[in-house]
């Protein structure tokens, strides 16, 4: 039996976290006997596990008060994520996000053990300071493979990493809406969702603004951001500062966010930057229409523009608001936007997805 190690640094929501839970899952429920290793401790989890899946929480999350302080955790949780490593016996370790890919290459230098790592965000635009970004010039050669989302992300790793090391796998659909047949989306609540963690890259200060500029043109429609993070408290005070503050929602951490898709019309992305969002697919999946921004990378990969969503110009607000304010008058477009979004079932298959991957491990592992 093939054994695998996943290793994160938490399961405590975000996509990257929501995708090595799911990598773990399957891998697990066919055949293969996969160990979950994150620095996190267990009691922040927000992602069911296959019940095979072996669990390894290092609870070694905190945080450092000075550099040198950072430097000593870091050096600890290397240690022990190595010994976890080496105590799983696996035959291949895959590493996600770019920090912790760092880290477990650090930690795993010296041992035989082939390791995958994958980047999962646009490290063109996401920065992880000097340092972090030295290290990884560093060692992500050492990387027996190195797996990016998109092909802008594969080019930024090709300068420091061989060309014969580097694989292009997308995310993908991980669990296709069963929906009635019998029903659309114009019956749904009229409602335009976002979700994602309240952070300054997800842009909700420009989509806020945007639904500000075409609220009282539609006032009938409602706002609801699902997710939560560090500007939580700035976006409340934009929220009661704006002219429509009963009419946009922050609904923190949502536990079933498919209840949250089928009560909702359209769903925005004003993100800066993104890897690949797996919230595109979800809610294409649930047959909702996007308005996002055109940022790198991952929009332009998912959706085809006037065919199942719209792609406005990056951080151009009053662009997005006009677009949010064509789509809202226009039944018809919606419902067209709509009926074809749910391809990405097909487009973005779990099988295949699962396929690339194991090409990569079969390289890899040898």
């Amino acid at each position: 039996m093939r054994r695998l190690a996943v290793v994160i640094h938490s399961l405590n929501g975000g996509g990257a976290e929501r995708n090595a839970a799911e990598m773990a899952n399957w891998w697990s429920s066919h055949g293969t006997q996969v160990t979950l290793i994150t620095l996190d401790g267990a009691a922040q989890d927000r992602y069911r596990l296959h019940p095979q899946v072996d669990r390894v929480a290092l609870d070694l999350m905190s945080e450092s008060q000075s550099r040198w302080q950072g430097l000593r955790e870091n050096l600890r949780r290397s240690r022990q994520l190595r010994q976890a490593i080496e105590d799983a016996s696996v035959d291949a370790v895959i590493s996600l996000t770019d920090k912790m890919n760092v880290l477990t290459l650090f930690a795993c230098r010296g041992l035989e053990v082939p390791i995958v790592i994958s980047e999962q965000t646009n490290p063109g635009t996401h920065e992880i300071g000097r340092l972090w970004n030295w290290l990884r010039r560093r060692l992500y050669p050492r990387a027996h493979a190195v797996v990016t989302l998109t092909e802008t992300a594969r080019v930024f790793c090709s300068a420091f990493v061989p060309q014969e090391k580097l694989h292009v796998i997308g995310n993908c659909v991980w669990s296709p809406a069963e929906l009635a047949p019998e029903s659309t989306i114009l019956d749904r609540p009229q409602q335009i969702l976002a979700v994602g963690r309240l952070a300054e890259e997800k842009g909700y200060d420009m989509l806020l603004h945007a639904f500000d500029m075409i609220a009282d043109q539609h006032p009938d429609w409602q706002l609801a951001i699902a997710g939560d993070g560090p500007l939580r408290a700035e976006l409340e005070t934009w929220i009661q500062r704006s002219g429509h503050p009963e009419r946009i929602q922050l609904l923190g951490w949502v536990d079933n966010i498919a209840e949250q898709y089928r009560n909702a019309q359209i769903l925005t992305l004003s993100s800066r930057y993104e890897g690949f969002p797996s919230v595109v697919l979800e809610a294409m999946s649930y047959a909702l229409p996007v308005v996002s921004f055109d940022c790198e990378t991952g929009p332009a990969e998912i959706i085809r523009h006037d065919v199942d969503g719209l792609l406005i110009p990056p951080n151009d607000v009053a662009a997005f608001a006009a677009a949010l304010q064509s789509l809202l008058a226009d039944r018809a477009q919606r419902l067209r936007l709509s009926t074809a979004a749910v391809s990405v079932n097909e487009r973005f298959g779990v099988e295949n997805h699962f396929s690339a991957w194991d090409k990569v491990l079969e390289q890899a592992v040898g």
